[in-house]
């Protein structure tokens, strides 16, 4: 797997997940052995929505954001590239709209 094989070469776990591997990592993510304390799927549906909503938003408004199309063609990653001084601006974005 390209977690296990990042982990065991110190990189971060997401080094070799595109971002959709990602996304679909984090929403189908099970924290319990106990199937009822996991996701629900509606839960997983609004996931998936809202974070495409924010991918696609940050891509609109790169420049709002400070947002560089070159580092995300060279990552070959919008959510690589990001910082969390972008999502700052996204949420007092988010006020402003």
């Amino acid at each position: 797997e390209k977690m296990e094989l990042a982990e065991k070469e110190g990189k971060s776990k997401y080094t070799y997940l595109s971002d959709l591997e990602v996304i679909y990592h984090f929403v189908h993510l099970q924290k319990d052995m106990d199937e009822k304390k996991n996701r629900k799927e509606d839960t997983k549906k609004s996931y998936v929505s809202e974070i495409l909503s924010f991918c696609q938003c940050m891509v609109q408004h790169a420049e709002e954001f400070e947002l560089n199309g070159e580092e995300v063609q060279k990552n070959d990653s919008l959510l690589k590239t990001l910082q969390p001084w972008h999502i700052r601006k996204y949420n007092s974005w988010l006020k402003r709209v």
